[in-house]
């Protein structure tokens, strides 16, 4: 998952925002993550269930990927995993 994501991420880092949303693990559990994947986008750490950001995305399962405008509004919300080309088919439409 993390693989994919992180290309995807870097090809498009520069007009798109991709973030990770941790729902289950801490701050510490989520940098050594991120260390050893040499992940570059952001982790968010959400608290409690639900959590402020669980409660503003409107998360509801996990695995749960969404892509948001330049605004952070929902513009798709998907509960598995994507393939690169799943993803960059969602982030062209959200252009």
């Amino acid at each position: 998952m993390f693989p994919q994501l992180e290309r995807v991420y870097r090809s498009v880092k520069d007009r798109t925002a991709i973030v990770w949303v941790d729902l289950q693990g801490t701050a510490s559990q989520a940098r050594r993550i991120v260390r050893h994947n040499h992940l570059a986008f952001p982790v968010v750490i959400d608290t409690g269930f639900p959590g402020p950001v669980t409660k503003t995305w409107n998360i509801q399962a996990y695995p749960y990927w969404l892509l948001l405008d330049s605004r952070g509004r929902v513009i798709q919300a998907r509960f598995k995993p994507q393939t690169i080309g799943q993803l960059r088919r969602l982030l062209a439409k959200a252009k």
